[in-house]
């Protein structure tokens, strides 16, 4: 349950901190939003109204994420910086989703829509991709960039850091930027690791059929798939998460971990609400 009388000031304080970074410059609510706010169309909405309008295009995907975002979000507001990377002004849009049992606050963050995505001509040869898969393409029409925490130690929703390096975190459930998708796992050094060496252990979800499971090829799977796909995110344990060629009729979103079983998500709803539903369970 939420602590509700610890939320308001917890989020106040936050903000607090927020608006004295040399990066930041605005703070808007829905209620009024400046001209340059890409969510501008949105203003006068309730909280449970952006989330249904801002998500709309991507519902077929999302396994009720934008469900679980209007059931959860207790306040919606977005916070421009100076972003370093792209040398520009740049708007966030935070999800407050409360405080845990221990006062650790708990929050979504989204990036600007990014309406025109084109995978670099580099990253095509490496990767034999030649555009990104659907589903991130209509996600980054929604966000830029997703990054959903569960605060350890930060006290400004760690905007500071984020606008300076512009990379999410490391732990599951984080969309990059388009821009920093650049390396393949061959670029990796993976057939170093452990589980690799001795032949890539894979925990199939109970949806594959056994006799899936049974004419899975390994050897091309890790020669033709894996060393080609697209580095997309680290779990902060030393795995990572890798954009996979289409593969029969397999996930596109595959966990490789370097000491164990990975395995593929069910699909990309899958991957983001995995760590929303960690965050609300607390």
């Amino acid at each position: 349950m939420y602590k509700e009388r610890k939320d308001v000031p917890v989020l106040d304080e936050m903000i607090e901190r927020v608006v004295k970074h040399e990066r930041f410059r605005s703070h808007e609510s829905l209620d009024m939003m400046s001209d340059d706010n890409p969510w501008k169309s949105s203003q006068g909405l309730s909280v449970k109204q952006f989330i249904e309008k801002n998500f709309l295009k991507f519902k077929p995907y999302s396994q009720g994420l934008e469900s679980l975002l209007q059931e959860h979000c207790k306040e919606l507001f977005f916070v421009k910086y100076f972003v370093d990377k792209l040398n520009r002004e740049y708007w966030f849009c935070i999800y407050y989703l409360g405080v845990d049992e221990e006062d650790s606050p708990r929050y979504c963050i989204g990036g600007e829509p990014e309406n025109e995505v084109h995978i670099s001509e580099a990253l095509k040869e490496k990767s034999d991709w030649r555009a990104f898969p659907e589903f991130l393409d209509v996600f980054w029409k929604v966000h830029g960039i997703w990054e959903s925490t569960l605060s350890y130690g930060e006290d400004d929703f760690g905007l500071e850091t984020l606008a300076k390096r512009f990379v999410v975190e490391y732990a599951n459930g984080e969309v990059p930027h388009v821009g920093s998708l650049q390396y393949t796992a061959k670029e990796l050094d993976i057939n170093d690791w452990v589980a690799l060496k001795n032949g890539i252990c894979i925990d199939f979800s109970e949806d594959i059929s056994e006799e899936e499971e049974d004419d899975f090829e390994y050897i091309l799977f890790f020669e033709k798939y894996i060393q080609k796909a697209i580095y997309f995110t680290d779990t902060g344990s030393g795995d990572i998460i890798l954009v996979i060629n289409p593969y029969k009729d397999f996930s596109q979103l595959f966990y490789l971990c370097h000491d164990g079983c990975s395995n593929f998500y069910t699909s990309f709803g899958d991957y983001l609400v995995e760590n929303f539903a960690y965050l609300i369970e607390r």
